[in-house]
């Protein structure tokens, strides 16, 4: 089965106040909540070679609401291609220039993605896990850009990012060497095309691009997948 853990990074409150268990062998798993299920992930990788537990930890105490609106809960159970959608503990401190709001109702984290995606101008945005309010940028974030602190009041909204685009184009400037008999030196890829350069560059779609990573040049030469820009 594919089990996951959710814990609540601030569910830390001693179990001698009467919040959890505090009998002999209870304490000897932990003194919080928190603690008790870490140990239980080191547990499971004791007892069960190979085994690396799957879990996630939330920025709130013990609130099933809180886990269940987290970024990890949402895109391991919710429907939408999630994976070109980073996110940041909390909002930067420059958004940039806002592009739109949605804060008629309640909106998921990823009918918020499919807002941003739908339009060419958004680059980011932010959430709020509680309100279930968004707001659309143009700023061009990264997993490094600066947040507010964590005693800011928008320390509970969230950043929420994906590569820059450029001519409505998903942009990627990775660039990566290859050698060997039947491989091009580098490549680019823009939106649904890649870019092989060696001297002459070669345009090629994303299924040809597969079709060359795996060592089928040669075919994929005489293929209509490529053209040469000229």
């Amino acid at each position: 089965k594919d089990v996951r853990f959710v814990f609540g990074a601030k569910d830390t409150r001693h179990c001698l106040h009467s919040v959890c268990s505090a009998d002999c062998g209870a304490m000897l798993q932990g003194t919080n909540r928190l603690q008790r299920g870490l140990n239980y992930m080191g547990h499971l990788r004791a007892v069960l070679p190979n085994y690396e537990p799957k879990y996630s930890i939330f920025y709130g105490g013990h609130n099933n609401y809180l886990a269940f609106l987290s970024h990890d809960w949402i895109t391991w159970a919710l429907p939408y291609n999630h994976r070109r959608f980073g996110v940041l503990d909390r909002v930067v401190k420059n958004e940039g220039h806002k592009e739109k709001g949605y804060k008629s109702r309640y909106y998921a984290a990823f009918e918020c993605m499919k807002k941003c995606d739908d339009r060419s101008d958004c680059h980011s945005f932010t959430y709020n896990p509680v309100s279930g309010h968004c707001d659309l940028f143009d700023k061009c974030v990264t997993d490094d850009t600066g947040l507010v602190s964590t005693n800011s009041r928008e320390a509970g909204d969230q950043t929420y990012y994906q590569k820059c685009k450029k001519n409505n184009r998903l942009y990627s400037d990775e660039e990566i060497d290859d050698d060997g008999e039947d491989s091009l030196p580098a490549w680019r890829r823009f939106g649904s095309t890649v870019v092989l350069s060696a001297g002459s560059a070669v345009l090629v779609s994303i299924a040809g691009f597969a079709a060359w990573r795996t060592g089928s040049l040669r075919r994929l030469r005489d293929s209509a997948a490529v053209r040469e820009i000229t």
